[in-house]
């Protein structure tokens, strides 16, 4: 099972005048349990790599509370 959250930030400007770069943000969590099925994480790979090619960056991934997912955290520019 995989659940994908996107939202946006919008910081302001800064005191310069110049503006804040502004990110998107992503939210995915994956089965861990699943992530030992070799097509499993193929799958997983795949799908990172699209993720990469639409300009998402990984920055993070921790288990869930319980233990049974990953939450991967990415990021991409608003443009």
């Amino acid at each position: 099972m995989i659940e994908t959250e996107r939202r946006k930030e919008n910081p302001g400007g800064t005191a310069g005048g110049e503006s804040m770069q502004k990110w998107e943000y992503m939210v995915r969590k994956t089965d861990f349990k699943a992530l030992i099925q070799p097509s499993f994480l193929e799958l997983e790979r795949t799908r990172l790599t699209e993720h990469g090619e639409e300009g998402w960056e990984l920055v993070s991934v921790i288990p869930s509370q319980n233990g049974e997912a990953l939450i991967m955290f990415l990021k991409r520019p608003v443009e």
